[in-house]
């Protein structure tokens, strides 16, 4: 879906309508100068839904994992929100593959309610 054609308007106020207008590359991210290609080799990311109850409703969270390389185990587990009118998939992108490197971590994130590919209100 070609997001500047202004004929075609997804739903941005919904998990599903952000889901489908994001749905094969996500958001384009910045080169990260702290990493290079060995310290990326191997390494690898999961992206799925989990559900949650959010007033009697079920509210799909979006998340994404950011693995070490097979065989390596990890030394901690690190889990992070984005802050207000961000989503996992901007800047946090970077931030946790620096995280998973630098202390050989397996890194969570999820978007909050109604933000990124999660549902909720908007």
């Amino acid at each position: 879906m070609n997001l500047c054609d202004r004929r075609v308007k997804p739903d941005l106020s919904t998990g599903v309508g952000r889901r489908q207008a994001f749905e094969k590359d996500g958001h384009p991210h910045p080169e990260e100068p702290l990493l290079n290609e060995e310290d990326e080799r191997g390494c690898w990311e999961k992206t799925g839904m989990v559900t949650v109850q959010q007033n009697g409703q079920d509210i799909g969270l979006w998340y994404r994992i950011y693995h070490l390389p097979e065989g390596q185990d990890p030394t901690c587990i690190i889990v992070g929100y984005h802050g207000y009118s961000d989503h996992s998939d901007f800047l946090m992108h970077n931030h946790a593959r620096v995280l998973r490197h630098s202390n050989r971590a397996t890194v969570i994130l999820f978007d909050q309610p109604a933000s990124g590919k999660s549902d909720s209100l908007w």
